[in-house]
């Protein structure tokens, strides 16, 4: 034991600022021990998109749960910042969401080719696979040598050059083989598993849709002419990006999110998240799923300001970022919560609509069309109250309103289902797979 009250290091080796370098979990293995950056490149190289202002370009995106897939696809000229470009076989990780596993592998039958330069692009070298590494990052031991590596209470930030500080295991390219070989049944039998959560998701999608005899028009497609013209009234935006699909209904009346609130738009608490239990959790965007239930991290606000607590049926609407559009229904029995700040609360008019159908509503495909057409693309996507206010909502009678939401209902109790024996499985995979490199 090093009973050393006090500690020397030199200026050159200090990496941030902050005592808790010194305090590194311990990792032992049978196998060789290095540092990751003796295995992996950086990739930096950024393209301006925009230079080609019509050409689709499709993005990708990662998330914990996902790992990394096709977002949506954008014209260049919506494309203002420079982006990755992601080849096959490389990983990509959020800097700020690492520590929850959010982690990519690209692989061949994704279209997506560039990805947002807040994420963090690298390959790796001869003398590592790279299923190898993105197994290794998600195991909980490594999850623990990031919090050695990273600074903040709660907010994870692992760029490049502390990820290629930590030390990992690395045995053989033949043992690294060995070792995956072992999960390559029980990895296909999860994407399966996944596909039938695809299936849920489009026909509980195609299911909304034709009850409510929607229709998606984009006039700019549907005519060959070089000059469009469009009536004030149309106009939510002065830019020329502001219409490109409209919804309507064979069925129902539309409405716009203006018709169907109570007050006005509501922005959420700028305050710093700490990472301890009180009695009033702390609600950022990071912390609702796409499904719009809420995840496991909990943390409170440094400080908590009554105005910005949440009450029976308020609904949030992520405002800015990669997750513009994410929607959540806040409910009593969650306990006492605060919203952050690029979130957005609306208060709706429960006699016009049923809260529950407006959150099916927009995570449905004609809700995520309005988003990716009404989105401002410059600096980061972006859409505020006053824009939201705008959206046309297809509205049915509250009764058959009810009984969509009773029908998505057993949709979403077969998905949740499916998604906790997905979950179990890949726990139980990556569990193994770390008792095997740690030890």
């Amino acid at each position: 034991m090093d009973k050393q009250l006090l500690k020397t290091i030199r200026f050159e080796e200090i990496l941030q600022w902050d005592v808790k370098q010194f305090y590194i979990t311990k990792i032992s293995s049978k196998f060789r021990i290095d540092k990751l950056g003796n295995h992996i490149i950086h990739e930096t190289k950024k393209y301006q998109l925009s230079n080609e202002p019509d050409k689709d370009f499709n993005i990708l995106g990662v998330s914990n749960k996902e790992g990394m897939y096709d977002a949506y696809t954008l014209k260049g000229r919506e494309i203002k910042q420079k982006y990755h470009k992601v080849e096959d076989d490389w990983l990509v990780y959020n800097p700020y969401r690492i520590n929850v596993g959010s982690i990519g592998l690209k692989t061949k039958d994704l279209k997506g080719e560039y990805i947002s330069p807040a994420y963090v692009v690298f390959s790796c070298k001869e003398t590592v696979l790279p299923e190898y590494i993105f197994f290794l990052i998600k195991t909980d031991t490594f999850n623990k040598l990031i919090n050695d590596s990273t600074t903040g209470t709660v907010r994870q930030t692992l760029h490049f050059e502390k990820i290629a500080e930590i030390n990992i295991p690395v045995p053989t390219i033949k043992e690294q083989k060995e070792i995956l070989k072992e999960y390559n049944d029980t990895l296909m039998e999860i994407e399966k598993l996944k596909e039938k959560l695809h299936i849920i998701e489009r026909k509980k999608d195609s299911y909304l849709l034709d009850e409510l005899g929607a229709e998606i028009y984009n006039k700019q497609k549907n005519n060959n002419r070089l000059i469009n013209t469009y009536k004030s009234s149309e106009l939510n935006r002065w830019d020329i990006w502001a219409i490109k699909e409209k919804i309507s209904s064979k069925k129902y009346e539309l409405k716009k999110l203006s018709e169907l609130v109570t007050e006005k738009p509501f922005y959420g608490a700028n305050e710093k998240a700490v990472k301890e239990k009180t009695d009033v959790r702390y609600i950022r965007i990071t912390d609702i799923n796409d499904d719009g239930t809420l995840g496991n991290e909990f943390v409170s606000a440094e400080k908590v300001d009554n105005k910005y607590l949440l009450a029976q049926n308020n609904f949030l609407i992520a405002r800015s970022g990669n997750t513009v559009g994410k929607t959540f229904l806040y409910d009593d029995s969650m306990g006492k919560a605060l919203f952050a700040g690029y979130l957005i609360k609306f208060v709706l008019n429960e006699k016009i609509i049923n809260p529950y159908y407006f959150l099916y509503y927009t995570k449905s495909s004609i809700f995520k069309k309005w988003i990716a057409s009404n989105q401002r693309i410059s600096g980061q996507p972006n859409i505020n109250g006053q824009e939201y206010l705008s959206a046309d909502i297809i509205v049915p009678p509250i009764q058959k309103q009810n009984e969509i939401v009773k029908k998505i209902g057993k949709y979403n109790k077969e998905y949740q289902l499916l998604n906790e024996q997905i979950i179990n499985k890949e726990n139980i995979t990556y569990k193994n797979f770390e008792e095997i490199i740690f030890n």
